[in-house]
C-alpha cells in the first residue's frame, strides 16, 4: 500500500528580495502583475516618505509632549537622557520633527539612487545616502553635541567616503575592462 501525500503549496510573489504570500489577505495584490505591484509599493514609499516629517504634529500635542493615546511601551522613558530630554533634544515634538526630516530626505537619496540605474552620476548619488544615514545615527545615539557631529568631522568623513565610492568604481571599472 503506497501513500500519496498531497503537498500544498501557497503561491508566492516574488519582487527582488521582497516575496509576498498570495493570501486572502493581500487579495488585493493578486490580481496585480509584478510591475503594477511594484509600482503601487514604489508610490506608497513616496507617500510615506513624504508624509513622514508631520508625524510630529500627530504624535505630540503644541506643548512637545507625547498625545495621551500614543502607546508609552517603555521606549518614552528608555530615550531621555541624563536632563530628562528626549535623545537631547528639548522634547519629543523637535524630535520627531529632525528625524522624520533626516528620514525622508535618506528615502529620497536611496529612492534616486535605485532610479539612476545606469547612469554614470549612480555612483556619487552614494555620498549623501551614507551621510543622511550618518546623521539619523547621530540622532539616534545621542551624539549631536559630541565630536562626532562637528563640522571637521562630518568633512572628513564626506571626504574618506567620496575617495572610497571613487576607488571603488574606477577599481571596479578597470577589472571589467581587464576581465575581457
Amino acid at each position: 500500500m503506497t501513500r500519496k501525500i498531497l503537498k500544498i503549496e501557497t503561491p508566492r510573489l516574488k519582487l527582488g528580495l521582497l516575496e509576498i504570500e498570495k493570501s486572502p489577505a493581500f487579495s488585493i495584490f493578486g490580481s496585480m502583475n509584478k510591475r503594477t505591484l511594484l509600482n503601487f509599493l514604489i508610490s506608497l514609499g513616496i507617500i510615506f516618505s513624504s508624509i513622514i516629517s508631520y508625524f510630529h504634529d500627530i504624535l505630540t500635542n503644541k506643548d512637545g509632549e507625547l498625545r495621551d493615546w500614543v502607546p508609552n511601551l517603555g521606549l518614552v522613558d528608555a530615550i531621555k537622557d541624563s536632563e530628562g530630554y528626549p535623545l537631547g533634544f528639548t522634547n519629543y515634538r523637535v524630535l520627531l520633527y529632525i528625524l522624520g526630516l533626516n528620514i525622508a530626505m535618506h528615502i529620497g537619496y536611496l529612492g534616486w539612487y535605485f532610479a539612476a540605474k545606469g547612469k554614470p552620476y549612480r555612483f556619487f548619488i552614494l555620498v549623501p545616502v551614507f551621510i543622511s544615514l550618518y546623521q539619523i545615527i547621530i540622532n539616534l545615539l545621542n551624539q549631536r553635541s559630541s565630536v562626532l557631529n562637528d563640522v571637521s568631522t562630518k568633512f572628513i568623513i564626506t571626504i574618506v567616503i567620496i575617495i572610497a565610492i571613487v576607488l571603488n568604481f574606477y577599481l571596479r571599472k578597470n577589472n571589467e575592462k581587464n576581465t575581457y
